[in-house]
């Protein structure tokens, strides 16, 4: 009988000499391909170059191949007179007449140098005239001339075991004469998806179905590493289902399950797997977040893996665990991810006594690399393709302090540099500004961190611009008030605030829904203008209460678009957001006020293209007629001028 530990969680060190100690890493094999396949393959077998490249001698430029010693004296001043010769020698043809001394010939980009020249005369510095050449320039022996194996040597070794192939690498390989080259075979992946809760993307949701995401992002990720991958469907929460696709996976190389690693009733995979498979499961949980539940197993050497449900611990744990061993069975070494040096830009609390993989955006400012942890949930689906890379936090370390310097594990090695770097507070108005700019071709990067966190970081040079709706709760006026001498402002739009609420509701005030014990408010995250205008405004209502009182207030949403979803979807009764947002949900909205959203810049940043540029948009007809399309915005006719600064 197997003796197996179900959820004795291990550290990440031992799960995988556990998992690695039961599976073969090597590719499945060898084959010969032609070089216009293998774009991406890794080779087998080094490559030994045949010929020289280039196989003869030839000019690098167009001009006249010459004696180097007959220019020597040659200047603008004094030019040297050279005799043409009759031949012209393209590339192509074999010279037929060996240079003369005092002579020229003509010549032309990549033709043989002719017996007796030695170098090349550039055609600019030349001038032609009755049979004869005036050089103005001297040439030294061996100038503008490429001598055969100067680029490629015979017997030279060009490419070596274990190198992946370029569309570069094979203009190298047609070069030397190479039509077929020795490539690892591919591994080939199976996957699967299980949970009743699942169907394929493109049918029709209904009750509490959801798409399969997992196992496209899966199959995405095998083939990045090089593998062939198949997706063979979704399995029911059901031992025979998950068989009857288990059974078909087991000709594959490699076995990679998406959901069920759970303990809870519907998560059966790991006992499907111990059932059907040699020796089946070897470890039920790893010390982590996210991705705790991970299953490793193996049978008769294949690698099988279940991989948690939510899409954020799916691809942190196919990275950690079964990215190294696909690399492998591809040919190459495993994976070592470049890392960078940053500060972490906020307060990070972790979850002691797990090791833990925190997702952030990398922005830069001057040469300082600043990390910002993604505020979303492993169920998140796009938490891990806006990330840049992650942070590994150690299980015994309870927090990161704000600017600490972290090591950040890149998930690409070219991390791209976005040419506007926008923090601060999220908007429809804001992200239409953008995709006019995308349209021009700048390439934006958008972190929501509320108004407040948009100004710390335009302050420290980490942003290029900031979304601001910020209200003096003593004066009554938009941003101005927490500007300083480093940034400007630029003018925005206005938007109308005010409660959502569902319909059939009868209040009609603030006051109202203050009062009404039975409704469950959702708040807006500290820092961002609305939960400022909120707290402002239950101050002037002299709310004696203690806040924390207000069913919901604790309760914090980083977007107006959640506020509203929430509410539509039953989950909260009211909030504050705008006009716009509960439009788009079908609410009801009373108006509180218009606020001002802004644009805070650095005046560092002021003159950078990419920021005239997003300048240039606010002030467009485009862009106009976009945010006056949008229900409860306003366009000021000062938008995109200069009002602080």
């Amino acid at each position: 009988m197997k003796q197996k530990e179900f959820h004795d969680l291990l550290c990440i060190d031992d799960a995988k000499k556990r998992f690695y100690s039961n599976i073969f890493r090597t590719p499945p094999g060898t084959e010969k391909i032609n070089i216009n396949d293998s774009l991406g393959r890794i080779l087998s077998t080094d490559i030994t170059a045949k010929l020289d490249v280039p196989p003869f001698a030839r000019s690098q430029r167009d001009g006249y191949a010459v004696i180097a010693q007959d220019t020597f004296t040659a200047d603008e001043e004094n030019p040297v007179t050279l005799k043409l010769m009759s031949e012209n020698i393209s590339a192509g043809s074999t010279p037929k007449t060996p240079l003369k001394k005092a002579c020229a010939l003509r010549i032309a980009t990549g033709a043989p140098i002719p017996r007796g020249a030695n170098g090349v005369v550039m055609v600019e510095y030349c001038n032609e005239s009755d049979g004869f050449i005036e050089v103005k320039s001297s040439v030294h022996p061996d100038e503008n001339i490429m001598h055969a194996g100067e680029d490629v040597m015979q017997g030279e070794v060009v490419y070596r075991r274990g190198m992946r192939m370029s569309s570069c690498d094979l203009g190298v390989l047609a070069a030397i004469g190479v039509t077929e080259i020795n490539v690892f075979s591919r591994p080939r992946v199976a996957v699967i998806s299980t949970g009743n809760e699942l169907i394929p993307p493109g049918s029709k949701l209904t009750g509490a179905k959801i798409y399969d995401v997992n196992s496209a992002m899966i199959v995405g990720a095998c083939k990045e590493c090089g593998a062939k991958a198949e997706f063979l469907g979704i399995a029911k929460d059901d031992e025979k289902d998950i068989e009857t696709l288990l059974e078909k996976a087991l000709k594959y190389d490699a076995i990679i399950i998406s959901g069920g690693t759970s303990a809870g009733t519907g998560d059966i995979c790991h006992s499907v797997i111990d059932k059907m498979l040699t020796p089946g499961m070897l470890v039920h949980g790893v010390a982590v977040k996210p991705g705790k539940p991970v299953v490793l197993g193996a049978h008769k050497k294949k690698p099988v893996v279940v991989l948690p449900g939510f899409p954020t611990s799916c691809i942190v744990m196919f990275n950690l665990f079964v990215k190294p061993v696909i690399l492998s069975m591809c040919g190459l070494k495993e994976d070592v991810s470049a890392k960078i040096k940053a500060k972490c830009a906020v307060r990070y609390s972790s979850s002691q006594g797990k090791h833990e993989f925190v997702l952030s955006n990398i922005v830069k400012s001057k040469d300082t690399y600043y990390a910002y942890p993604v505020p979303k949930a492993s169920g998140a689906v796009t938490s891990f393709s806006s990330a840049d890379g992650y942070i590994e936090v150690a299980q015994d370390i309870e927090y990161i302090e704000k600017d600490e310097v972290v090591d950040v594990v890149l998930l690409s090695d070219n991390v791209t540099v976005p040419d506007i770097i926008f923090i601060g507070s999220q908007c429809m108005g804001s992200d239409a500004a953008l995709t006019i700019l995308s349209k021009r071709g700048y390439l934006s990067r958008v972190i929501n961190v509320g108004s407040t966190g948009g100004l710390l970081a335009c302050r420290r040079g980490e942003a290029d611009i900031c979304g601001t709706h910020l209200i003096d709760a003593k004066s009554g006026v938009y941003n101005i008030g927490f500007m300083d001498k480093g940034l400007m402002l630029i003018r925005g739009y206005r938007r109308k605030q005010g409660i959502m609420f569902r319909g059939g509701c009868p209040h009609r005030s603030l006051d109202d829904f203050l009062a009404d014990d039975k409704l469950r408010l959702i708040n807006r995250n500290g820092g961002s203008g609305t939960r400022v205008l909120f707290d402002m405004l239950l101050d002037k209502l002299k709310y004696e209460s203690d806040r924390k009182n207000i069913k919901g207030y604790d309760v914090e949403s980083k977007s107006h678009n959640a506020v509203a979803c929430a509410i539509a979807s039953k989950k909260a009764d009211w909030g504050i957001g705008i006009c716009s947002a509960a439009k788009m949900y079908n609410l009801k909205f009373i108006e509180l006020r218009d606020e001002e959203y802004d644009f805070c810049i650095p005046k560092s940043r002021f003159k950078k293209e990419s920021v005239s540029e997003f300048i240039s948009v606010l002030k467009s007809d485009e862009f106009k007629k976009r945010i006056e399309a949008l229900v409860g915005f306003v366009v000021p006719e000062d938008i995109g001028e200069v009002v602080y600064g």
